[in-house]
């Protein structure tokens, strides 16, 4: 019998007896990050509360314990020897409900914080994340009303920065950190950071776009919402014909509705005040028969803005050609080479492909 077979018997027999004795337990509502163990394995669960065995080195993934309990997973750790380390949970409250987050590597010097993007979730960096674990510590959120925050309420600029100060103050190391945004996340960054640069070492934005006030947010809000359940429609095989470099394969996403919609506009119809702290504004410029290119425009405006900033001759506004708007799908360990080469040096990969905009 091998591993799996042996995690499932281990998993399953004392649910059929809780079953059979029709005992109530609450289903495990705790997400995250439940053990880093040897051989670079990791116990996870997914935005539908499903554990995972994940192999950081090959991200492979093999379900074995679904809707369960606390006790059980302390249980398996036990029988197999592994370490256990503070549980991932909450940091942050909105409305009295808290934001969820996973923490990874928490005993590194310096922390990272990755905002996913639109109707995504913490684990959309779960290919970025092993590049960038074994040197940094990494804060990974799920935003206001997405995946394992969605009750957490409203998705609005003043109670994400809440949330996120409160995450940054609490957890990151000397209550400070870098702050990488990719699509809807590098507004959420921009936005962070100028109102918060206490708390902020750098800042990462990529794939930045403009809306404007004068946009109909209802009618707006409506076809964004449309687009998107199109885009559930069309089966996994031609995404992956389409768009063979971006891997999306098991990758969960947030319940998308109108109202939700219309939040996330209304946050990206905001542009910051100011940019405080050095930034680095990235536009993926590779787009085809399938648009999934940054708007450069939309690049130069914030890169200009940053240039302005109190930290602006250390800003950078750049493109990358052959990279598309999710390019942390796409090259994840050139994503993290980037992050890193930012966030410890202030330089650019030019020779990796990236060039100025401005």
């Amino acid at each position: 019998m091998g591993v799996g077979g042996l995690l499932w018997i281990v998993s399953h027999v004392p649910m059929l007896c809780v079953r059979f004795c029709s005992i109530p337990l609450k289903p495990l509502m705790i997400e995250g990050v439940l053990a880093l163990v040897e051989n670079h394995l990791a116990l996870r669960a997914s935005t539908h509360c499903t554990y995972h065995l994940i192999s950081v080195e090959s991200n492979k993934r093999v379900r074995f314990i679904s809707h369960y309990h606390k006790f059980i997973v302390r249980l398996l750790v036990r029988l197999h020897k592994l370490t256990f380390p503070e549980i991932a949970m909450t940091s942050g409250y909105g409305e009295g409900k808290p934001i969820f987050h996973q923490s990874l590597n928490p005993s590194a010097p310096t922390t990272i914080l990755l905002i996913h993007g639109a109707l995504s979730s913490s684990e959309g960096w779960n290919l970025v994340a092993p590049h960038l674990q074994p040197k940094y510590h990494l804060l990974i959120p799920d935003l206001p009303r997405h995946s394992c925050s969605s009750s957490v309420t409203p998705f609005t600029i003043e109670n994400t920065n809440s949330l996120l100060a409160h995450l940054i103050q609490t957890q990151a190391k000397d209550g400070v950190a870098h702050i990488v945004g990719l699509s809807l996340g590098a507004h959420v960054v921009a936005n962070f950071a100028a109102a918060h640069p206490e708390l902020v070492l750098s800042v990462f934005a990529s794939g930045m776009s403009r809306h404007t006030g004068d946009r109909n947010t209802t009618l707006f809000s409506h076809g964004f919402y449309g687009v998107n359940a199109l885009e559930r429609l069309v089966p996994g095989r031609v995404i992956k014909w389409l768009l063979p470099e971006l891997d999306f394969n098991e990758l969960p996403t947030t319940s998308c509705t109108v109202s939700l919609c219309r939040e996330i506009i209304e946050f990206m119809k905001v542009t910051p005040e100011r940019f405080p702290k050095r930034t680095l504004v990235i536009a993926a410029a590779k787009g085809g028969f399938v648009p999934t290119n940054d708007n450069l425009e939309a690049a130069k405006f914030f890169g200009q803005m940053a240039k302005k900033g109190s930290e602006g001759e250390m800003s950078r506004c750049v493109k990358h050609d052959g990279m598309r708007h999710a390019w942390s799908r796409q090259d994840p360990e050139l994503f993290a080479r980037v992050v890193e080469a930012w966030a410890e040096r202030a330089q650019v990969l030019t020779d990796e492909g990236f060039e100025s905009l401005l």
